[in-house]
């Protein structure tokens, strides 16, 4: 016979079971609930059933999971060195000039003698006798050869950087070289070996410039000079390096520019015969220097009235050729003026025929 629970017939033991806290772990799903809880529902019901009881299956916690550890930056691989890092770059060592370079050979030959002077008196017991510097003077005579050799170098460097600074130089003034252009190949080379006239030299270029200058104006020559200069700084950022005074020569806006001083210069030689004599006393009152040139020839050189023709035909070269075409004589008209065309005509004359008054 079943027996009823006290609850049932006890609704008090059923209020208080309703009442009273019952601690039970979390139902598991796959493990039959042992006891039922029956709680108050709506309107004083006793319908509301909840599952309770306790699990004999035992929940194990999760193991924790393993942190992590923070992430390193990755470093790139490095690359492979390449044959040109591999090798060091070389110092570019400042070059000497031939000055440095002389003056260290001078004290390295000093020293060498006198160092072997020195070595050879320790041997001698601290004294050389007569004889003794005379076998020393053998030993030098064999080196004088190699000694030759390196003097010659030295000297060579010396006159190559010499035409170098003269190079550079001659920048600065590119309207007188454009002007020594038109005559220069009668002139010898600056070493003075070759000679290309016996009646013009380089020994009259001072006078030959201050000529100028007076026969332009200071004004109208620095004029032409800074055209000039502004010509050479153009070409010389365009072609680098590379720069040539060809391509100043070749250049029509220079040739334009020599072309008006020219005929500045033959407006000076109306009365060509009294030009002549008062240009060869000036030049010869400025001749340079012959320097250390061995050739009498040379030392005893001085201009002439017949070096003069030659010289001033090769100066005048130019105009005389633009005036004996049409076209020539109609860009002096359009760049002066008639009368300066008729000038420049006559002089012309005179020239090929130089008795003509």
């Amino acid at each position: 016979m079943n027996k009823k629970p006290e609850t049932a017939k006890n609704p008090a033991l059923k209020i208080k079971a309703a009442q009273e806290k019952i601690m039970f772990g979390k139902p598991v799903a796959d493990e039959p609930q042992r006891a039922e809880i029956i709680m108050p529902g709506k309107n004083g019901a006793y319908n509301d059933v909840k599952k309770g009881g306790i699990s004999t299956r035992q929940v194990k916690p999760a193991k924790p999971k393993p942190v992590a550890a923070p992430r390193q930056p990755v470093k790139p691989a490095a690359k492979p060195a390449t044959k040109q890092a591999a090798k060091s770059v070389p110092v570019k060592k400042k070059k000497k000039s031939p000055a440095q370079e002389s003056q260290e050979l001078a004290e390295g030959v000093v020293l060498s003698f006198t160092y072997r002077l020195i070595d050879e008196a320790r041997a001698k017991g601290g004294y050389l006798s007569v004889s003794d510097l005379k076998e020393l003077n053998k030993d030098f005579e064999e080196k004088t050869a190699e000694m030759k050799v390196a003097i010659e170098k030295s000297f060579d460097d010396y006159i190559a950087d010499h035409e170098r600074k003269s190079w550079l130089n001659s920048r600065t003034r590119p309207f007188d070289r454009m002007i020594v252009k038109s005559f220069s190949h009668l002139l010898e080379d600056e070493s003075r070996k070759i000679k290309r006239s016996k009646l013009v030299s380089r020994r009259m270029l001072p006078g030959f410039f201050i000529a100028l200058n007076l026969m332009l104006g200071t004004d109208i020559r620095d004029s032409y000079q800074g055209k000039c200069r502004a010509i050479v700084k153009i070409i010389g950022q365009r072609n680098g390096n590379d720069f040539d005074w060809d391509d100043i020569y070749d250049n029509e806006d220079a040739r334009a520019i020599v072309f008006d001083a020219l005929v500045d210069i033959a407006g000076n030689f109306s009365d060509l015969n009294k030009r002549r004599d008062w240009f060869v006393d000036l030049v010869n009152s400025h001749l340079e220097n012959p320097g250390d040139v061995e050739d009498e020839e040379s030392q005893a050189w001085a201009f002439t009235p017949e070096g003069f023709d030659e010289f001033f035909q090769a100066l005048m070269s130019e105009l005389r050729v633009a005036v004996s075409m049409e076209a020539g004589r109609s860009l002096v008209t359009r760049r002066r003026d008639e009368k300066t065309t008729e000038n420049l005509i006559k002089l012309i004359k005179k020239m090929g025929n130089p008795a003509t008054p």
